[in-house]
């Protein structure tokens, strides 16, 4: 399950004028669950809170989601995606629900396709996250021996002003593809590829290579359930582009190996290999049974399926 992680910024109205602030950093692996958890700070419920997405008055390419509640506010991001369009900044603010619905991520939440038709077309959401294969920029970084408070505080300060810069290129993108699940073809899987490498940084370092599927948990916002699901990945530099998918494209994999070179990594255990390679006519993982060789009456390991 891809995880964003943002900077949440916190204002607390006191009793008198003065007003408090401080800066968390909260995950999610959804807009709501984003929002849940900056909500989460200020101590409230959502269905007392109000919601917004903001750009910041120097970039329209970036947004903030806004949380009010009459205790104070909260503004997590700055984030690439999504992106409040002009009849969001006139209706709003929204509730939680409201704001899911007007972004079109309630159909998805759940991975399930927008329903077919000419006035429905199939939309998949695409989450960008900043996955570093290694750490270059720390977070929050370790204290060195002998280092006075001021030091270490100015070093936390870069150190938190390059990761928002980083984690703002992150995004819960929206991506239209009109082709039907079961219909795709190898030339359909690689114009999603296409569609999610789009998202990426342009900033970021090409890869030689890119695109994995992988099998992930994905929960659902409504009801907490876990499920398996595969999931399309492209990465360039420190990101990667999630899409997951709503079906295992078999006819698409299936001809994308007749014509690409490619690796397949059955991740078979090699313990099973080894049992079989002894005599084992067949695998279950529940029952073991004994049967005697005819031809040497040597008892050989056997296992069998119920």
């Amino acid at each position: 399950m891809p995880v964003l992680s943002f900077p949440c910024a916190i204002h607390r109205l006191g009793n008198g004028p003065r007003t408090t602030s401080c800066r968390t950093w909260i995950k999610g692996h959804d807009l709501r669950t984003l929002a849940l958890a900056a909500t989460k700070q200020l101590g409230a419920t959502h269905s007392q809170c109000e919601y917004a997405l903001v750009s910041p008055e120097t970039s329209t390419k970036k947004a903030f989601l806004e949380i009010a509640h009459a205790d104070g506010d909260v503004l997590v991001g700055p984030m690439a995606a999504p992106l409040p369009t002009p009849t969001m900044l006139e209706n709003g603010p929204f509730t939680l629900e409201a704001l899911v619905n007007v972004l079109g991520f309630a159909e998805l939440d759940d991975g399930a396709l927008i329903p077919p038709g000419n006035e429905h077309p199939r939309q998949h959401i695409v989450i960008v996250t900043y996955a570093p294969l290694c750490e270059r920029y720390p977070f929050p970084p370790v204290r060195q021996e002998g280092e006075t408070d001021a030091q270490y505080q100015r070093r936390y300060d870069a150190a938190e002003r390059m990761r928002i810069e980083r984690t703002s290129q992150q995004g819960i993108h929206l991506v239209r593809y009109d082709v039907p699940p079961e219909e795709w073809t190898a030339q359909d899987l690689e114009a999603l590829m296409v569609v999610a490498y789009q998202l990426l940084p342009t900033s970021e370092p090409r890869w030689r290579e890119s695109g994995a599927i992988t099998q992930g948990k994905f929960v659902n916002p409504y009801n907490g359930r876990v499920t398996l699901a595969y999931c399309l990945q492209v990465g360039r530099g420190d990101y990667v582009a999630h899409l997951r998918l709503p079906l295992f494209p078999m006819l698409a994999l299936a001809e994308w190996l007749t014509y690409r070179h490619c690796d397949i990594n059955l991740r078979h255990p090699v313990m099973r290999l080894e049992l079989i390679a002894r005599g084992w006519r067949s695998i279950d993982r529940l029952t073991v049974r004994q049967a005697p060789t005819q031809a040497s009456g040597i008892e050989t390991p056997c296992l069998t399926a119920r």
